[in-house]
């Protein structure tokens, strides 16, 4: 039973760690979450990848769930098309992306999920 309890605490901690990051950039209409793994690491397009976005009412967006088959393979990520005219100069985006990575000989693959809150303002500023 103390060999199980241990395997599951480190599991878990193991879990936590993350093994990419999240690039965001912000073009004219559209907002790009680019993936990019953590040194000798690679992207698993395999997964089931996701973004689930919550934004604030002056931050307007088209669409705020996007699964597997919205994923852009060679940005690789995903591409969030804002409603057209969208000129918000405040508001927060919260989002949770959950991409995969894979050691390079693909015996160890991770999940890794990104949970965070962007200000609007601050992307609206680098068009």
């Amino acid at each position: 039973m103390l060999l199980l309890a241990q395997l599951v605490i480190g599991s878990y901690s193991f879990a936590n760690t993350l093994n990419s990051e999240v690039e965001i950039r912000r073009k004219k209409d559209t907002f790009e979450f680019k993936v990019i793994p953590k040194d000798g690491l690679a992207i698993n397009l395999e997964g089931p990848w996701k973004l689930e976005i919550k934004t604030s009412p002056e931050a307007d967006i088209m669409h705020t769930k996007f699964e597997r088959p919205s994923l852009d393979e060679k940005l690789p990520g995903f591409v969030v098309p804002l409603k057209p005219g969208n000129h918000a100069k405040k508001g927060n985006i919260t989002f949770k992306l959950i991409a995969f990575v894979c050691t390079k000989d693909k015996t160890r693959c991770y999940r890794d999920v990104h949970d965070k809150t962007l200000s609007w303002q601050e992307y609206h500023e680098k068009r």
